[in-house]
């Protein structure tokens, strides 16, 4: 989800009313953007990149695998097409299951 807020506040406030046990952000640049996901420690969470529009995991819950990209796609239309390649490259690299969420703009 765009936050629009810094760490300092996800962590402590946010994460604390949702109850989450961990948080991943990114931080937003001025007023715009930033990124964050939430999880309980049930999961076991790798980040495996992240930038202001695609955070990329790999996820394992029991005997579940999967990889997860939560996606906030470029608010300027001109700029759409750019989000959609990075995540075909994305997916061309991956041959496990492959969960996509998020706003994609479009």
């Amino acid at each position: 989800m765009e936050t629009k807020q810094k760490f300092d506040y996800i962590s402590g406030c946010l994460q604390k009313s949702l109850d989450y046990d961990k948080v991943f952000t990114v931080e937003p640049l001025g007023l715009n953007g930033g990124l964050a996901v939430f999880w309980k420690n049930s999961y076991d969470v790798e980040i495996l990149s992240s930038d202001k529009r695609i955070i990329g995991m790999k996820v394992n819950f029991h005997s579940i695998c999967f990889f997860l990209s939560c996606v906030y796609g470029d608010p300027v239309r001109v700029r759409w097409q750019d989000v959609w390649d990075r995540l075909v490259e994305i997916g061309l690299r991956r041959n496990e299951a492959w969960l996509l969420a998020g706003d994609f703009m479009s």
